[in-house]
């Protein structure tokens, strides 16, 4: 047997053993009843904006995290999909049919309007965003292009809502001092697992600290107050580490809040971190190492209280 397959096998015993033989039953058979669901309607030219990206890995959690996002929506709202390379069309077709009227944009090839603006004018850049290393980068790049509004919600896969999420649905203020607020893990970032740059590099050429504690996953971004001259000139004179390239977008999206400011989401209600109870939980990310808490956790949950079905 391959390594890679010894390695998954390990890591999936071990998953059953923690949170028990239940989480195969929502992770590979209940998780998939959402794609008996209703299509749900989406309006192009809605005030409320959400971008996404998906991938092979996570497009079916997508269902579950936009659709549990909508409960608490009063209307349809633009709904913007960036596509994986490595969402297969077939899949594609899924994500179509269960969200019509959705913006779907593929990250590969890069579209002609991303070569058109960032090209020549901010060439660092675009080398990032043409490596399939850096995959995360159309989150920053393509989503600019793609808003028709000022103000974005973004919204990773991997988040589901058990109550109204007020402060996405309030935006940002016309005038605040800051460019987004995200929800942020209660503890220290660890910069090295956080960040495809080095803290110290960052500082020294820039006079620039990475927040304390930060994570981009959920929250608000007004792409108004974005700074495309000064994110290129720093791009130009830091080193990537292409093995962290998944942390792109959380990299220039920090040293972005940095220069234009922030204002964090209630860490108690948009919880990063695993929670006793979900009891006044709006929203929970549940990224990485906590993923299976999604399956075990998340989902009864949102079918427990009527949420989704």
């Amino acid at each position: 047997m391959k390594p890679n397959f010894i390695t998954f096998v390990r890591k999936g015993a071990a998953q059953v053993l923690k949170y028990g033989p239940g989480l195969l039953y929502w992770r590979y058979l209940r998780r998939r009843g959402i794609l008996r669901a209703e299509p749900l309607r989406c309006d192009p030219e809605a005030a409320l904006e959400v971008h996404t990206q998906v991938c092979a890995r996570d497009w079916l959690n997508c269902l579950w995290s936009i659709r549990s996002f909508a409960h608490f929506v009063p209307g349809p709202f633009r709904l913007v999909v960036q596509i994986d390379r490595t969402v297969d069309a077939k899949t594609e077709a899924v994500l179509r049919r269960h969200f019509p009227g959705a913006i779907f944009q593929p990250v590969e090839p890069v579209p002609a309007a991303v070569t058109a603006f960032f090209a020549e004018r901010y060439p660092a850049l675009y080398a990032l965003r043409c490596d399939p290393a850096y995959s995360t980068m159309p989150k920053v790049t393509d989503s600019y292009l793609l808003r028709r509004n000022g103000t974005i919600v973004t919204i990773d896969p991997d988040i589901l809502f058990f109550a109204s999420p007020t402060e996405l649905l309030n935006g940002i203020p016309a005038g605040a001092p800051y460019f987004s607020a995200l929800n942020l893990p209660k503890f220290p970032t660890d910069p090295k697992g956080a960040y495809c740059v080095e803290a110290d590099e960052l500082g020294a050429k820039f006079g620039i600290s990475f927040p304390i504690s930060f994570q981009f996953g959920l929250g608000l971004l007004d792409y108004s107050k974005w700074d495309w001259d000064r994110i290129e000139e720093i791009a130009r004179g830091l080193t990537f580490d292409r093995n962290r390239g998944l942390l792109t977008d959380q990299t220039l999206f920090a040293i972005m809040s940095v220069l234009a400011g922030q204002n964090p989401l209630p860490i108690d209600r948009y919880a990063v971190a695993p929670v006793p109870s979900l009891e006044g939980v709006v929203a929970r990310h549940y990224y990485g190492h906590t993923r299976d808490l999604l399956y075990k956790e998340g989902i009864p949950a949102l079918i427990r209280k009527g949420i989704v079905s």
